[in-house]
Formats: C-alpha cells, sequence, structure tokens
C-alpha cells in the first residue's frame, strides 16, 4: 500500500521497511546563483545524504529528461518511521533544501517476506550458489532456464530481493555507466534494453551500498511507464537539458569536428599517426576526444572516430586520402555489388570504437556528456557508390532511379548496420547520439520520402528505447526538414543556408541545433559576436536550443576564435537567464 505523507502517521511495523520516495523540483532561482555557491550548497546537500547512508541508505536519482515537473526522485529506505521523517526535514533546512520544492512525495511499506537477506555468516562462494540456483535454475510454466539472466556480484553488505510474483515491487535500481550494456537477447528475442532492463518476473536485482554521491549517477526509472528512460548527472548537463527542452544554466555549445586540425593538441597527435590509425587506437581517440573538450570548455564531448569505420566490417574497404577524403577500393554500382556485403557486428569489427569511448567517459569524469554517432545511410551509401566525395552524387542517384530494389536492399543493409552500431555505442556509454546525414540535402523532398526516409525511421524506432537523446543532423536540409522530422529525432540540426527561426517553425516541438556558418569563425571576433547574437535573438530564450555551426570547425579556423565564441555564448545568455 502506497500512502501520501500528507496524510495521518502509519503505525509502526515490527519486521516491515519504510521507503520514502519524495520528487524535488528546483527552484530556477538557484541556477542564478554563483558557481561557487551552487557547489557548496551541493556539496552540504550530498554530505548530508553520505553521512545517513548506515539509517537511511538513500538514492539519488536524477529525472533529466523523464518529466518537466520535477528535476529529481530521493529514495530513502529504513526500519524507522521518525529516522525517515527526521531526515527529509533536516534536508529542507540545508542551503540546498531552501530552493527545493516537493509536488509529489510518498510513503511505501514493504513487507518482510517480499525480502530474502543472504547470511553474513554464509561464505562469499555459498552465496554466490545460492543466487546462482535462483537466477539459473528456476522454471516457470516449463520454460528453459534463463542462462543470460542478471550476473550477481556479492559483498558481505548485499541484499537479495527475490521476486516469486508477477507483480510490481517497490525497489531502487541503482546502476553505474558499466551497467549501460543492453543484455543479450534471450533465447533468439529481438528484445533491447527497455524491454529487458526491468521485469517483476525477473528472479534476482542487486542493490549495491554504494554512496549517495555514486548513485546520483545514471539510473534506471523503475516504473513501467518511464522504465526506458536512463537518469544522468554531470557537473555540467547543460546540453542534455536542452536536449530534453528544459531550462538551462545557459545555452550550451559544441562543435562538429571538434577535435580537429585547427587544435595544436590534434596536430601533435597527428604528426606520429594518420587519422585510421587514431580512431583503432583507443587511448589516442579517447585523448583527442577530452583534450578537445577540455581546452575549448564545451558543454559536451564527441567522441573521436570517422563515419566510415563501420564499412570495413561489412567488406568494404577504403582509404582517408589527405585533400580528398573517404575513397573506397571497390565502389559498389549493381545488385550484384550489394548482396556480397556481409553481416556488420560491433563487438568483431569496431570494438576500438567502443573502447574509446569508456576511455573518454573515465577521463571526463562527470565534467560532460559524451555523444556518439555515425552517418545515416544514404551518406554513407553515396561513398560506396561514388567511390569518393562528390557534388552531383549522380551515381548514387542513377541507382535510386534505374535499380530501386537494390537501392532498397543496400539501404535496408545499412540501416541495420548503422543501427547496431550506435546500439553499441549506447552500451558503452555515451548520452547522446547524432545521425550525420550530411548529404541527402541533394535530394528533392519527394525523392527523400521514398529512398530516405523509410530507412532513417527505422534508425530512430530502433534507438528509441535508449532513452538518450538522439540528434537527426544534415547539410543543406531546407526543403527536407519536414521529412527529416518525420523520420524521427529529439534534437535536429541546421545548417546556415536557412534561419535558424524559420528551421524550427517548420520543425515544430524538438529541441534545434545550430547554425551559424562555419566560415564566419575566419572573420573578426566583432562580426562572430554579431551573427551569433542574431542566432540568439531569432531563439528569443525558448527551451531547446543547442548552439553549434553548421557543419564542422574547418581546419584554418583559428582555436582563439573558437574558445572565444564558446565564452561568449556562455556569457551572453547566463545573463538572460
Amino acid at each position: 500500500m502506497t500512502l501520501q505523507t500528507t496524510t495521518p502517521a502509519v503505525q509502526q511495523k515490527i519486521g516491515y521497511r519504510y521507503v520514502k520516495y519524495t520528487f524535488f523540483k528546483v527552484d530556477p532561482a538557484w541556477r542564478k546563483l554563483s558557481s561557487e555557491d551552487r557547489k557548496s550548497s551541493k556539496k552540504q546537500f550530498l554530505s548530508s545524504l553520505n553521512q545517513s547512508e548506515d539509517m537511511i541508505r538513500p538514492r539519488s536519482y536524477s529525472l533529466v529528461g523523464t518529466r518537466g515537473d520535477v528535476d529529481f526522485m530521493l529514495w530513502t529506505i529504513t526500519d524507522s518511521l521518525e529516522t525517515l521523517q527526521g531526515f527529509h526535514s533536516d534536508l529542507l533546512k540545508s542551503e540546498l533544501g531552501k530552493y527545493l520544492s516537493t509536488p509529489y512525495s510518498y510513503l511505501a511499506m514493504l513487507q518482510g517476506t517480499c525480502w530474502v537477506e543472504v547470511s553474513l555468516r554464509l561464505s562469499l562462494h555459498e552465496k554466490e550458489r545460492m543466487v546462482q540456483h535462483a537466477v539459473r535454475g528456476e522454471k516457470e510454466n516449463n520454460e528453459r532456464p534463463r542462462a543470460n539472466g542478471p550476473k550477481i556480484s556479492l559483498s558481505y553488505h548485499t541484499h537479495v530481493v527475490l521476486f516469486r510474483h508477477r507483480r510490481l515491487r517497490v525497489h531502487p535500481i541503482v546502476r553505474n555507466r558499466s551497467s549501460r550494456r543492453l543484455p543479450q537477447p534471450r533465447h533468439g528475442s529481438e528484445n533491447h534494453r527497455s524491454e529487458q532492463v526491468y521485469s517483476p518476473g525477473d528472479s534476482c536485482f542487486h542493490l549495491p551500498q554504494r554512496s549517495a554521491r555514486e548513485n546520483a549517477g545514471p539510473a534506471w526509472a523503475i516504473t513501467q511507464e518511464t522504465k526506458s528512460s536512463p537518469l544522468t548527472d554531470f557537473e555540467n548537463d547543460n546540453f542534455l537539458r536542452a536536449c530534453w527542452k528544459k531550462e538551462t544554466e545557459f545555452t550550451p555549445i559544441w562543435f562538429m569536428r571538434q577535435a580537429g586540425r585547427y587544435l595544436e593538441s590534434y596536430r601533435k597527435v597527428r604528426a606520429k599517426n594518420d587519422v585510421l590509425t587514431i580512431c583503432k587506437t583507443p587511448e589516442l581517440a579517447a585523448k583527442v576526444t577530452v583534450d578537445a573538450t577540455t581546452e575549448l570548455g564545451v558543454d559536451a564531448a564527441i567522441i573521436f572516430a570517422d563515419i566510415m569505420l563501420p564499412l570495413e566490417g561489412i567488406g568494404q574497404s577504403f582509404k582517408l586520402v589527405d585533400g580528398v577524403g573517404p575513397v573506397v577500393e571497390k565502389p559498389i554500382g549493381r545488385m550484384e555489388d550489394v548482396k556480397t556485403i556481409g553481416k556488420f557486428s560491433p563487438k568483431d569489427h569496431v570494438p576500438f570504437v567502443t573502447d574509446a569511448i569508456e576511455l573518454a567517459i573515465q577521463q571526463l569524469d562527470g565534467r560532460t556528456p559524451l555523444i556518439g554517432f555515425s552517418g545515416a545511410p544514404f551518406t554513407l551509401a553515396s561513398y560506396l557508390i561514388e567511390g569518393s566525395p562528390s557534388r552531383e552524387f549522380t551515381k548514387t542517384k542513377r541507382m535510386m532511379y534505374a535499380e530501386p530494389e537494390a537501392w532498397k536492399l543496400l539501404m535496408a543493409k545499412l540501416s541495420s548496420m548503422v543501427s547496431d552500431y550506435l546500439l553499441a555505442q549506447i552500451r558503452a556509454g555515451v548520452d547522446a547520439v547524432q545521425l550525420f546525414d550530411s548529404w541527402s540535402g541533394c535530394l528533392s523532398p519527394s525523392d527523400y520520402q521514398e529512398f530516405v526516409l523509410p530507412f532513417n525511421k527505422q534508425i530512430f524506432e530502433r534507438l528509441k528505447p535508449g532513452g538518450i537523446p538522439r540528434i537527426h543532423f544534415g547539410v543543406g536540409t531546407a526543403g527536407i526538414l519536414k521529412a527529416m522530422r518525420e523520420a524521427g529525432g529529439d534534437v535536429f540540426g541546421v545548417d546556415w543556408r536557412i534561419s535558424i527561426d524559420e528551421a524550427w517553425a517548420i520543425l515544430g516541438l524538438v529541441a534545434i541545433q545550430g547554425n551559424l556558418d562555419p566560415a564566419i569563425l575566419l572573420g573578426a571576433n566583432e562580426l562572430v559576436h554579431a551573427r551569433s547574437s542574431d542566432i540568439l535573438a531569432r531563439i528569443g530564450g525558448r527551451l531547446g536550443h543547442i548552439f553549434n555551426l553548421g557543419h564542422g570547425v574547418l581546419p584554418d579556423t583559428p582555436p582563439e576564435q573558437v574558445k572565444n565564441l564558446v565564452q561568449f555564448i556562455h556569457g551572453t545568455t547566463r545573463t538572460k537567464r
């Protein structure tokens, strides 16, 4: 039974546990405090949580992107109602507590019979055997044992919860980044993370005993309505908040080709390695990713990689030629060529990308979110068919028009590959993904609808259960924005060929990213500030804007100009909040 905390006190019962889950809303005035005051109030608040760990076992979760009326949720679990109520009262008296309201707060009682606590007198080996028997040996309705069930890591502080009834239980689920890896499908099932992470019928869940600060990291909402939403907590979460159209401290900004030849730190690495070597060496890819993020002071990192990388896994060899770009060794032209394309396996073909993601996450250490990405099917197909970068895409369109069946098969294979590639990046821990459909702007609206939209839509639908922001980007796409919106995405990147307010009017109720011409950064500061101010004026303070260029940073861009733009956007928009 669940009770509102505003009702009369519940009579304490022996053998019961009491769980209070409270939703907090942060007053926008708190974000206007100085950085030092905010940091101090957060530190005091987290210290209060940690000090009560033994009695209350608090679990805190950010709700960014899942609810618009609250900011975070706090679980508290104890055997004493008095302790529970006193703890919450003290929290609201803290410096941060003065800026908190509690729109929703509930109290639940857990019967002791729902819990099986492993005796501390058992050896670790005996505990493991007990849990493995529960997880692997239990059969239900004559089904096969779940050999790929949850992996349990036990310690002397572990509580094991056995669910033997198919009904909802109140319990916290705590996870860190490593648990972003999607479970393997069960017995050939195509289910993804949202269908497997939470199930009332599963045998066991591990409730780690960790500090409140650690538990403030990524986690899964537990109700069936929000079970697919990942929750995040960063020192700078403005990028993710903007993706979900929530209030931010300032307009977030990051850049495509953030780590590139315009940076001295990148050139030092590049002087000793070619681009593919950097991409395929996780330590180097992570280094240039994090170095650029730190040096520029941007609000999101993007993993260093190349959109062509997964193509090698399906048997399509290529080279990256300086001054030219990707050059495919054996371009595709007909159905016979398409049929030779192999099956893609992220684990076998791009392990260096996921390894680089994990290393970058460690080095970023919660400072900023990390973006993963892939080329879109049309853009990748154009390279495979043309053989190298093209302006007219004549060969690509010839296959579309003259061999539609070959085109559909090629796009279907590439769509599957891209989906698997991005899902692998989500497993590795990225906080958002961007689909680069860089060359789809060469298509008419009707051609995009017929030859591209269905395949991009499949990708976005497969990514949706991941619950992280999905960015849909293209160049020269003013004429197909409405169709791109139909294909899917949570954030849409637009270039400078359309004013950002016009683009947003076409796209509707989504977040938007852009849209300064990269060449503007080759000009004087006054020009950069004027054009950037015009974009901000067109946004008009609406929620959901991420400042970016309309394409990647140009190699000749002065790095100080990029840093200046970051500082200008932060400073200008912070004063208006």
